[in-house]
């Protein structure tokens, strides 16, 4: 017999066992589809972790492309003329300067050292989200010289609330009595550890500071387009230490990656889990049918086509589960795509993000391990003594 013969026999008593022992298949179906919803659905959350970390991070504290002095400057100066060049590059939709000082705040006795941050409320709308992250009271706005908002961690550690007053001394040894206008949590833990926002002209009047910044933000049209423009901003604005988003969150992206690693460790796990119960179920299959596989080889079935059998129903089982499972996963990362689970400590909605690779990778991996799974029991069933599986000895 040809090669596509010994294929289309194996296929045909391959097909032919899956229909007679459909409990069998159930089991196998259901173990492999699982071990492959469970691959995608891990990968799935844990780039949603990493993606909502990063976007809030670029939302509240980074933007697209972060502008910072050279190194021996302590502060970015002709910040006026710096701002109308960002205005007139293509590409670039938006620009906030900041002034970043250390400061005193004191209530009732207490005291805690902070880090003021001074913006201009109306670029910082066109930039960050950081006023959507207000939990109570109200935003900054331009014409305030009396307002602050503090984060939510001075507010615990502290116990002020909104519409107390509070001494600010700036690093200059500048004091003023202030309104706390609100409370925000932006979720990244650096900045809400200690940080006081305040209008910038406010802060300038009180440092005695004019056309100064600390660090300049700039919102993309295309985020990813960040590392080409960074060359063009250090040109035009005559600026050395200039840095993408992709700089700014290294240290997140990298222990994305361990998380990543973890991650696929516990995948792995998993589907070896799973296909070792795919393995045995085979086995115990093919044990129970070795008076038929000794009367198949009695008539003159050939050892290899015996094995070819066994695989084929590895295969059909391994494309089986991987569609069920595709289907599974695909299915629970959509709905915590659109029912995002609260995270207590940072106080965000994070979810899972789901993208084709999640499928190619899950399918792949649970695919390879089923077949694997099914290659010992078929070998074993190629090597079935013929007078031993007829009258049933071992």
């Amino acid at each position: 017999m040809g090669i596509s013969s010994n294929l289309r026999t194996a296929f045909f008593f391959a097909m032919k066992d899956i229909i007679k022992d459909k409990k069998i298949f159930l089991f196998i179906f259901i173990a492999i589809s699982f071990g492959t919803a469970n691959a995608m659905i891990i990968n799935g959350i844990t780039d949603g972790l990493v993606l909502d970390l990063v976007d809030n991070t670029i939302n509240s504290n980074t933007g697209h492309i972060t502008i910072y002095p050279d190194q021996d400057k302590q502060y970015i100066e002709g910040v006026g003329v710096k701002e109308m060049k960002l205005k007139s590059m293509s590409g670039i939709v938006a620009y906030s300067s900041r002034l970043q000082v250390g400061g005193v705040i004191k209530n009732k006795g207490m005291a805690k050292s902070v880090s003021i941050v001074a913006l201009d409320p109306a670029n910082e709308e066109k930039i960050s989200t950081i006023f959507e992250k207000i939990e109570s009271g109200k935003a900054l706005s331009s014409r305030d010289s009396n307002d602050i908002i503090i984060s939510f961690r001075i507010q615990e550690d502290m116990g002020i609330n909104t519409g107390d007053e509070v001494i600010l001394t700036f690093e200059n040894g500048n004091s003023k009595l202030y309104n706390v206008k609100g409370i925000i949590h932006t979720g990244v833990p650096a900045v809400d550890a200690n940080t006081v926002y305040i209008p910038i002209e406010e802060a300038k009047q009180q440092l005695g500071m004019q056309d100064k910044a600390s660090v300049i933000l700039v919102r993309l049209t295309d985020k990813n387009s960040a590392a080409g423009y960074k060359p063009i901003i250090k040109q035009e604005l005559e600026l050395s230490d200039v840095r993408t988003w992709k700089e700014e969150v290294e240290y997140t992206l990298s222990s994305a990656a361990t998380m990543n690693q973890l991650g696929n460790t516990i995948v792995l796990i998993s589907l070896i889990a799973a296909n070792v119960s795919v393995a045995v179920i085979i086995y115990v299959s093919i044990v129970n049918k070795r008076r038929q596989i000794g009367i198949m080889k009695s008539i003159g079935v050939k050892n290899s086509l015996i094995f070819t059998i066994f695989l084929i129903e590895a295969m059909f089982f391994g494309i089986a589960g991987v569609i069920g499972g595709d289907m599974l996963g695909y299915a629970v990362i959509r709905y915590l795509e659109n029912h995002p689970f609260y995270d207590p400590l940072s106080r965000e909605y994070l979810g899972a993000r789901f993208g084709i690779y999640l499928l190619f990778s899950a399918s792949m991996t649970s695919f390879g391990t089923s077949v694997l799974a099914g290659v010992y029991p078929a070998i074993n069933a190629g090597k079935t003594n013929i007078i031993q599986a007829i009258y049933g000895g071992r």
